[in-house]
C-alpha cells in the first residue's frame, strides 16, 4: 500500500511540475491577488481619465457659452463629450465596485460601453476617410 501511494504521489508531483498542492494553491492565490490589484489600478486610471474628460467638456461648454469663440458646434461637441464622460465614469465606478465585491454582473455595463465606443470611433473614422478621398 505504501509503495502504491508513493508512486501516485510521485506521478502527481511530476504532473504539477514538482509543486505540492498546497504550494500550488498559494501560487494561484498570489496570482489572483496580483490580477485583482492590477485590474483595480487600471480602473482607477480610467476613472481619472473620465474626470479629465469631464473637465475638458465643461471647459468647452463654458467657452462656447461665453461667446469667446461663438461656435455652436463646440457647444454640441462639449455636451456630447460631457455625456460620454459621465456615462464612462459611471461604468468604471460600477466595474470597480463589481471587482471589489466580486459581483460580475456589475462589470456588464463596462463590457458593453467600451466596445460600443470603439465601434463608433471606427465607423466614424471609416466615414471620414471615405468622404475626404
Amino acid at each position: 500500500m505504501g509503495l502504491e501511494n508513493n508512486k501516485k504521489f510521485n506521478q502527481n508531483m511530476e504532473q504539477s511540475g514538482g509543486v505540492t498542492p498546497s504550494l500550488l494553491a498559494i501560487r494561484t492565490t498570489e496570482e489572483s491577488a496580483r490580477i485583482l490589484k492590477a485590474t483595480l489600478c487600471l480602473l482607477k486610471c480610467f476613472f481619472f481619465l473620465d474626470i479629465c474628460y469631464l473637465l475638458a467638456a465643461l471647459s468647452m461648454v463654458v467657452m462656447a457659452l461665453s461667446n469667446q469663440i461663438g461656435d455652436k458646434d463646440q457647444l454640441l461637441c462639449g455636451g456630447f463629450f460631457s455625456i460620454f464622460a459621465a456615462v464612462s465614469a459611471m461604468c468604471n465606478s460600477l466595474a470597480r465596485h463589481g471587482v471589489r465585491v466580486w459581483r460580475r454582473e456589475l462589470i456588464i455595463p463596462w463590457l458593453l460601453f467600451y466596445p460600443w465606443v470603439l465601434g463608433f470611433l471606427v465607423i466614424h473614422l471609416v466615414h471620414t476617410l471615405s468622404t475626404t478621398t
